[in-house]
């Protein structure tokens, strides 16, 4: 099986109770513009902290997503665990 199809299956199985609630981004979205910010980013921990991470820090997150993250994330979808648990990704039981 590809890397792909690993990917497609994983995102298959995600849990959908991990969705943000639509009344939470909306919220969000209002507080954002009432103070007239040119750009948000809305998303749950740790992905939000990856992504700044990745924005400002690149050399940073690059170390973390191909020494740590990505070989722990391959092991979980080829055992078929959930690969957005950050316990899994960082390897603490």
């Amino acid at each position: 099986m590809s890397f792909f199809s690993y990917m497609l299956h994983a995102v298959s199985i995600q849990e959908e109770g991990k969705k943000m609630p639509t009344d939470r981004c909306t919220g969000l979205i209002v507080k954002g513009l009432y103070h007239d910010l040119d750009e948000m980013w809305i998303s749950d921990q740790p992905f939000l902290a990856l992504t700044y991470l990745t924005e400002y820090f690149p050399w940073v997150s690059r170390q973390i997503l191909v020494k740590v993250a990505g070989p722990a994330r391959i092991r979980a979808i080829k055992s078929g665990e959930n690969i957005y648990d950050m316990k899994i990704v960082l390897g603490v039981k």
